[in-house]
């Protein structure tokens, strides 16, 4: 299997994954907590994918509760079941963070449309992370109409 990172982290993509491969064959499975269990060793081959000084660690964890908190909000719509987000981001990148209502985002017109383009970005990875799916090929040949 060929790998490689949608992000890039400091050691090869291709390294990790055959790392993970070892540690599903052995484990049987992979979990956050053994990674980072099997992580902490210094001579580790993902150790320097972590932030190990504490301080710096759990200010990035509380802003990721942060945007958790963020986008875990919903709004109910009466006579409906749906519940869409209560708070959109209109950043072009998750770095920039920057979030509203979504009754303001749909009567902005700049933000409306940054709203669509993170839905379709969404929709196109959803797309690309299932696309060995065959059960799910009537769904991509609807998306692939949508964006053709």
């Amino acid at each position: 299997m060929t790998y490689q990172w949608k992000i890039e982290l400091p050691i090869p993509a291709q390294e990790a994954g055959e790392y993970l491969e070892k540690l599903e064959e052995r484990d049987g499975c992979i979990t956050a907590q053994s990674l980072l269990e099997e992580s902490r060793p210094e001579n580790a081959p993902l150790h320097r994918c972590f932030e190990w000084d504490d301080a710096k660690a759990a200010e990035l964890y509380r802003l990721k509760q942060a945007r958790f908190i963020i986008s875990n909000l919903t709004v109910e719509i009466s006579e409906t079941e749906i519940k869409p987000r209560g708070f959109v981001s209109v950043s072009e990148t998750r770095e920039t963070g920057r979030f509203v209502s979504i009754s303001r985002a749909m009567s902005t017109p700049e933000m409306k449309g940054q709203v669509l383009r993170n839905a379709l970005d969404e929709l196109l990875n959803f797309r690309k992370k299932y696309s060995g799916l065959q059960e799910l090929a009537e769904l991509f040949r609807l998306i692939d109409k949508l964006v053709a």
